[in-house]
């Protein structure tokens, strides 16, 4: 049996983009779960913008991943907004972070706080659906082997 290296390359497209004299923001992002087009995003405090409103709920809630799907960084919260906006990183940093925000659900400023997703939404509706989605994925998420 003989082994052979494998070597995997990683593709940053947005770079590319701009390598070749567009922007970043000339791209059409997709979700990283479901590959629909990304008209909300949630973002991290790396600032990466990659998963949508509705996967928010699988990713957070039911795997329990909470970092993010590019740089693999903690991200203990999010901000869900338009896809378009470019400063979401910066929302987030400027919404509260305590620990006793972490358990009060909803309004919150501007926003709305998902405690089981912990994430702020710019949207109202957005936040509904994700909050209805938590309760019927607690329904059918795995309990946990004792």
């Amino acid at each position: 049996m003989s082994t052979k290296a494998v070597c995997h390359v990683v593709v940053d497209i947005e770079l590319q983009d701009v390598a070749r004299g567009g922007t970043a923001a000339t791209t059409t992002n997709c979700c990283a779960v479901c590959v629909e087009p990304l008209e909300w995003v949630a973002i991290g405090p790396c600032g990466h913008r990659c998963v949508c409103a509705r996967c928010i709920v699988q990713v957070r809630f039911v795997s329990e991943d909470r970092c993010c799907h590019v740089c693999r960084a903690p991200c203990p919260l999010v901000v869900v907004v338009k896809g378009h906006c470019i400063n979401g990183a910066d929302i987030l940093a400027e919404l509260p972070s305590s620990p006793s925000m972490i358990t009060r659900q909803g309004r919150v400023d501007n926003f709305w706080f998902n405690v089981d997703t912990a994430a702020y939404f710019a949207d109202e509706q957005q936040f509904k659906v994700a909050r209805i989605a938590c309760v019927k994925k607690s329904f059918y998420k795995p309990k946990e082997k004792p």
